[in-house]
């Protein structure tokens, strides 16, 4: 097993060709993830003041530290739109992972994970954190619907990120077993976390993986009845197929050469992979214990016409986390895509876990 320290395990071609990007910050806190709902043409972002949280910023009066906002991707500069439904207003709701699942008629499911306590805070019981499900609007436009709240259970440890697969189904990952924080960071430094992978399937959980290291980004692709699961220890992106039914089995493995985050497979483009991560444990560490700095990479991958990703990686963003440049961002944790209908301009959104602002990047 590596350690952490080390960098993980690169695959066997590594090619370059960085994205021409000319981004815009936007003051969006903690903005872990970002999800499209490409009809709409608009975004959802997960928001986590973890700054306030960890105690290394003040808060402000009367101000929760966790959001849901929305972007208007067809408007040149889009306003970030606090869309937190009035029921999750309260300073318990810390959104995390969030997936989105289409639906006909152009609408569209949003699934959040929501931490109801400090992250990373033990618990033998799952209810500490929790997934909300939320009906969007067609247009992109107006409230966000409180469909079911409060789904828990044992098997929730520690979840980071989510997968809608049909109706009110889905994966998460857990990190960890729900360690302490400290003792958290400690094993994904070793390459020893013990994270894991399950499936909700409308009514209760079935584990689907039982071992995956510091099990980070999950993203689905319904069509395909295939989940991918990126590490943030051991750097190696695995799939898994439900086409026997659920919970998914494993069906393949790629090495990265990234401590992986989040995932995203672009609405139209559903041959590639984009995948955000972690350079330097130590550096994001560093950046967790209050650093303001910590490096960036986003690489693609491939898919083979079953789905699956193939060997090798391209580079397509890198940042020194230095935040001096419009086009720099400290530990991004997801890139997502969306091209406006007939072949207009393709943005990129960057999300981070600790920087106090995002980018919304055009391809220049």
């Amino acid at each position: 097993m590596a350690c952490g320290l080390i960098p993980p395990g690169g695959p066997a071609r590594q090619d370059r060709a960085l994205l021409p990007l000319s981004c815009q910050p936007i003051a969006i806190p903690g903005a872990e993830d970002v999800v499209v709902h490409a009809e709409a043409g608009v975004a959802y972002v997960s928001s986590t003041d973890r700054r306030v949280l960890f105690g290394q910023r003040e808060p402000e009066p009367g101000r929760p530290v966790g959001h849901l906002f929305r972007l208007d991707l067809k408007q040149t500069r889009p306003e970030a739109v606090d869309v937190t439904p009035q029921a999750l207003r309260d300073h318990a709701f810390q959104p995390h992972g969030l997936g989105l699942l289409p639906l006909p008629g152009g609408q569209a499911r949003l699934f959040v994970i929501n931490h109801r306590a400090p992250l990373n805070t033990p618990t033998a019981q799952g209810t500490l954190h929790s997934i909300e499900i939320l009906d969007l609007p067609a247009t992109g436009a107006g409230p966000l619907g409180l469909r079911r709240s409060g789904i828990t259970g044992p098997a929730l440890t520690n979840p980071n990120d989510i997968a809608p697969v049909d109706g009110d189904a889905f994966y998460v990952t857990n990190t960890d077993s729900g360690q302490p924080d400290a003792i958290t960071l400690l094993r994904t430094l070793f390459g020893i976390g013990g994270g894991s992978v399950v499936y909700f399937d409308g009514l209760s959980f079935h584990p689907t993986a039982r071992y995956v290291p510091f099990a980070n980004g999950v993203t689905a692709d319904p069509a395909r009845r295939l989940l991918h699961v990126s590490s943030s220890a051991d750097g190696v992106l695995r799939s898994f197929s439900w086409a026997g039914g659920h919970p998914a089995q494993p069906a393949g493995a790629q090495l990265t050469g990234l401590r992986g985050d989040n995932m995203d497979i672009p609405a139209g483009q559903d041959s590639v992979l984009l995948l955000a991560g972690h350079p330097s444990a130590l550096a994001l560490l560093r950046h967790r214990r209050g650093a303001d700095t910590a490096p960036s990479r986003v690489v693609m991958l491939q898919r083979d016409a079953d789905g699956l990703p193939l060997p090798g990686v391209t580079l397509l963003y890198e940042s020194d986390g230095v935040e001096t440049a419009n086009n720099a961002l400290a530990a991004a944790s997801v890139m997502a895509a969306w091209t406006a209908p007939q072949g207009g301009r393709r943005r990129y959104l960057l999300g981070a876990i600790l920087s106090q602002r995002m980018l919304l990047c055009d391809h220049a």
